[in-house]
């Protein structure tokens, strides 16, 4: 499962896609972004502030949940909803920021289910690799310009606005504002 479909979410999306997680359910609040996520791979699509998201992801998994829940969100609010998400034994993949404070109840949340949490920050990724940890800054790159050059990795769906450099400031704006009017700003220099 893949909670928040803005570009980060998208990303993971089709990462999740080409690893071959099925069934991959994508959840987000605005009708436009789950819309791309179908595009970027997304087997089911959810909306949480109109559909009971934990249920849903049970039904869709035969009552196990979601063995991965990556958050790409911008919302520490978000946390307990992943781990809700997720099957037992499952993952928790912190990819978005997520400032802020949230309250969790550790042990029915995350202990009664063996869930690992795991916060995810490429600039942490190594610059050399070794047996255990062979995923390094150079290779993760790599891999996703081998993607983009193969087809495999689509962006063109994700660009909304294709705007003039000196228009930064209102870009930022627009933004920091949130909405669905938005998803990727590309900047012509």
């Amino acid at each position: 499962a893949v909670v928040g479909a803005g570009i980060v979410g998208q990303l993971i999306t089709q990462f999740a896609y080409w690893s071959g997680a099925s069934p991959l359910i994508v959840l987000d609040l605005y009708e436009q972004r789950l819309a791309l996520a179908r595009q970027s791979g997304a087997d089911h699509t959810l909306d949480p502030a109109h559909t009971d998201a934990v249920a849903a992801v049970q039904e869709l998994t035969q009552g196990r949940g979601a063995d991965a829940v990556f958050e790409g969100t911008r919302t520490a609010q978000t946390l307990p909803l992943l781990m809700k998400l997720a099957a037992q034994n499952g993952r928790v993949l912190v990819v978005g920021s997520l400032p802020g404070t949230v309250e969790v109840d550790p042990f029915s949340e995350m202990q009664l289910k063996e869930l690992q949490i795991i916060g995810c920050f490429q600039p942490a990724a190594p610059l050399q690799g070794h047996a255990y940890f062979p995923w390094t800054q150079q290779r993760n790159r790599q891999i996703v310009l081998d993607m983009l050059a193969k087809g495999k990795l689509q962006t063109g769906h994700l660009v909304t606005h294709t705007l003039p450099y000196r228009e930064a400031p209102e870009a930022y704006a627009m933004i920091k504002r949130g909405g669905s009017d938005w998803l990727g700003v590309v900047f012509v220099w």
